[in-house]
């Protein structure tokens, strides 16, 4: 299947609480920083055990291989009341979670030089997330906004 799409995930809950400082290491507004290390924990436990964490200004990416293509989990949070000001402290259940798998191919991969099934591996990596969330009693899927 060539040019598999995974899906955005977006759930509420209260598994992830914010951090006062989360806005260090993302954007204003960007949190996540506790569902970055449960998926990566999550990830590590099912096979991935050279998940690495790094924090962006849209949230957290989880880099799970790098080769021969770059396969990865981006994650994060926001508030959905943009009109509010965020309040010194935020509750883990106010905020709209979201996470997707991805996968990068470096620019040679439609040369076909090396012969591997991105689609397959980035398929396994969504359907993992799926599972590690659905399985979370904590949390509740819900339509994108």
């Amino acid at each position: 299947m060539e040019g598999y799409a995974p899906t955005c995930y977006w759930f509420r809950g209260t598994r992830f609480p914010v951090l006062p400082d989360e806005a260090l290491d993302t954007g204003p507004g960007i949190y996540g920083r506790v569902l970055a290390h449960w998926l990566r924990d999550g990830l590590v436990a099912a096979g991935h055990r050279g998940a690495r964490l790094y924090p962006a200004p849209w949230g957290w990416c989880i880099v799970v291989a790098r080769k021969p293509c770059c396969l990865w989990v981006g994650c994060g949070g926001t508030l959905m009341d943009e009109a509010q000001t965020p309040p010194a402290r935020v509750r883990g259940d106010a905020v709209l979670w979201h996470c997707h798998a991805a996968c990068e191919r470096p620019p040679w991969w439609r040369m076909g030089w090396r012969r591997h099934d991105a689609d397959a591996a980035l398929r396994e990596l969504d359907l993992l997330l799926r599972r590690l969330l659905m399985d979370e009693p904590e949390i509740q899927l819900v339509d994108p906004p």
